[in-house]
């Protein structure tokens, strides 16, 4: 995705420790990043996500796969396969 083409998380996404223990949320729900990113790996499409959420927009998803994709840049988590 080109940067030009990047919605604006900070426009999208907020984080409060009153609204769910401070997580990453969409902003004016409390609709968690990671739930977003959980669907989005479960293989939800898009579609299917606004549709059981309507609070959200296009963009709220977006906002949340580019948070994810920066948060993977910096951070790393061991890997839970096994090793023989």
């Amino acid at each position: 995705m080109s940067s030009s083409s990047r919605v604006d998380r900070s426009q999208r996404l907020t984080s409060s420790p009153g609204v769910c223990h401070g997580k990453v949320c969409i902003k004016g729900t409390r609709v968690t990043v990671a739930s977003i990113l959980g669907d989005l790996a479960a293989g939800e499409s898009v579609e299917a996500i606004l549709a059981g959420r309507p609070e959200l927009s296009h963009d709220d998803v977006r906002a949340a796969a580019d948070y994810g994709a920066e948060v993977a840049r910096y951070r790393s988590i061991a890997s839970t396969r096994r090793r023989d």
